[in-house]
């Protein structure tokens, strides 16, 4: 029996939560007074109406907010906001209309001496009339405490479920199955709820409830064990009633619809809708996505998987889509490790698996330039794709293949067919346990085309770095060789950062693309570049704040940094990731993306 185990509200946010023991809930929107009360940190223009997390005080960055409380007492004058200070005492606004204006005032001359604020004006409480969530459409987030219970095992301790700020806790799910729900709609008690989207955790969660410590990166510990950083869903109320804690939980509707928000990156449960064997040792899958981002993939593209399987050991890795057909993707995978055997031994059809993507940036150019597809091993698969999608195209393309042995058959044979509707196509075929094309091999495959072809190579590091080096000695321009690198994050599950290599005070500068440059300062005392950049009012870009998911990654065209949190995620070439930085020296930030 899936039921509802907690319902919290949180009236100013950023603050502890209130518990209820259950509400009243309205079409299109969350618990009374969830998030109606914030405090804006003085360095942006007040709000408006709904505004972005950076304009207020925030948990992700502002870690002593755990130790203020909050909640909503009905009291003789109406409802009545009390916020719980550490070792002070309570500062109450009536929010009846009549009251309101005054209260806030007094409660903001009381938050501005225990707050700093920042470079406009002091902090002050403020009440703009919607609910400041983190998303403007996001009424309630849900929380399956079974998730909690399995990725507790992968952290090696028992996870406070109060770490995610849930509105709505259930139980009786089964872990991770709310990834499945979104686009579908579920009830509990007299509640009709849609799942919009699952929920990007923040480094918010890292915060221990009972303590305020920070000592487990929870971004880090999603993104390597897991591929990803979600947990939780959003939903909203498209049937009105009331839940008490107890209620019963049921999924209404077998089928989703895809959010119009929808983003690739999101995990959902795929269904897997047939297995082929290709050969002995690769098998491929075809997988129905339920949110339809098959029809997008671009070839050479490729999905995460994230196989469910021993939680103390990472579980997700990168396959290339060897094919596309309406709303299913296949991906061939070759038996070679944990993950693939998991695969391999443990999924079968009319099962589910969790994917996320397509992501990639090396696909098939659309244009009339030639193709020369080079490939070793599994690495066969992004050439299938890529054949694939050329149908009957008048392109100059040639394939050559290295493998040990045969290649998986059926995959050759589609290189074959496919070859064959292409009346300027050919390929050559290697066995490694004869030989492998040298240098002058490479070089004579080049020679063949009318014009300076682009490469695509697929295959494990040393055997790019051999091709690449044929290619560029055959006369090929570095930028027509396209090579991705499938990386995996580290495990890294501590936020404990290291001491500045150097103390400063070091000068920092935002270049602005407008020329209207900022100027900041930096010592040890400071924190992140991110920290100097926010304490200006600047809109810095963040996201998990835990060097997971790159959102801050900017370039440092002048000076130089250094790491005192190791990213989980390496940052894009030529920037770094300024959540985890200190500069060593003066700086220079460039804003413009």
């Amino acid at each position: 029996m899936s039921r509802l185990e907690r319902i919290v509200r949180y009236p100013v946010k950023g603050l502890r939560g209130q518990p209820l023991d259950g509400a009243r809930l309205e079409d299109a929107r969350g618990l009374a007074y969830d998030r109606a009360l914030a405090i804006e940190t003085g360095s942006a223009p007040e709000a408006d109406g709904w505004a972005a997390r950076e304009t207020f005080y925030h948990l992700a960055r502002d870690t002593q907010l755990i130790r203020y409380a909050a909640r909503v007492d009905e009291t003789a004058d109406g409802p009545t906001a009390v916020l719980e200070p550490p070792d002070a005492e309570p500062i109450s606004v009536r929010l009846a209309e009549s009251y309101r204006e005054g209260d806030l005032a007094a409660a903001s001359a009381r938050v501005a001496e225990m707050l700093p604020g920042g470079r406009l004006r002091p902090p002050r409480l403020t009440m703009p009339g919607v609910a400041l969530w983190d998303w403007p459409h996001a009424t309630l987030s849900l929380i399956n405490l079974d998730t909690i219970d399995e990725l507790s095992e992968r952290a090696g301790r028992d996870l406070d479920p109060r770490r995610f700020r849930a509105n709505l806790y259930v139980s009786g799910l089964g872990a991770w199955a709310e990834l499945g729900l979104v686009g579908r709609r579920i009830r509990i008690g007299d509640v009709l709820l849609e799942v919009i989207q699952p929920t990007d955790r923040c480094r918010a969660t890292t915060v221990d409830p009972r303590t305020g410590d920070t000592e487990l990166n929870l971004p880090a510990l999603l993104a390597g064990r897991l591929g990803h950083m979600f947990c939780g869903v959003y939903v909203r109320v498209v049937g009105a009633g009331r839940v008490e804690v107890g209620s019963p939980v049921s999924v209404e509707s077998t089928t989703g619809v895809r959010p119009a928000a929808a983003e690739r990156r999101w995990p959902r449960r795929a269904y897997v809708a047939a297995t082929v064997r290709e050969s002995d040792e690769v098998t491929s899958f075809w997988l129905r996505d339920p949110l339809g981002f098959a029809a997008d993939a671009l070839p050479g593209q490729h999905l995460r998987i994230h196989p469910e399987g021993d939680p103390s050991s990472p579980l997700w890795r990168c396959y290339t889509i060897s094919a596309v057909e309406g709303d299913a993707y296949r991906i061939s995978v070759k038996r070679d490790g944990a993950v693939s055997s998991l695969l391999h031994d443990g999924v079968a059809e009319d099962e589910t698996l969790i994917v996320s993507g397509p992501f990639g940036e090396v696909t098939l150019d659309d244009d009339s330039l030639p193709v020369l597809l080079v490939s070793a091993g599994i690495g066969l698969t992004p050439t299938v794709a890529m054949l694939r999608s050329l149908g009957a195209s008048e392109r100059e393309v040639r394939v050559v293949h290295v493998d040990r042995g045969e290649p998986p058959a059926g995959l050759w044979r589609e290189v074959e067919s496919a070859l064959d509707r292409l009346p300027r196509g050919s390929a050559v075929r290697y066995d490694t346990t004869v030989g492998r094309p040298g240098p002058d091999a490479i070089a004579g495959v080049v020679r063949e085309f009318s014009a300076e072809p682009l490469a695509y190579v697929c295959g494990p590091a040393g055997f790019y770095d051999d091709v690449r080096d044929a290619l560029l000695g055959a006369g090929l321009d570095a930028a027509s060789i396209r090579h991705e690198v499938f990386f995996s994050p580290s495990t890294a599950e501590r936020t404990e950062p290291k001491p500045p290599p150097r103390p400063g005070p070091f000068s920092v500068r935002f270049a602005a693309s407008d020329d209207a440059d900022s100027y900041g300062s930096w010592d040890a005392e400071r924190g992140s570049l991110l920290d100097v950049g926010e304490s200006l009012g600047l809109p810095m870009p963040s996201g998990c704040r835990a060097g997971v998911c790159g959102s801050c990654a900017l370039r440092v065209p002048e000076g130089s940094t250094a790491y005192v949190t190791d990213p989980s995620v390496p940052a894009p070439d030529g920037t770094v990731l300024l959540c985890s930085a200190v500069p060593t020296s003066d700086v220079t930030i460039d804003l413009a993306r």
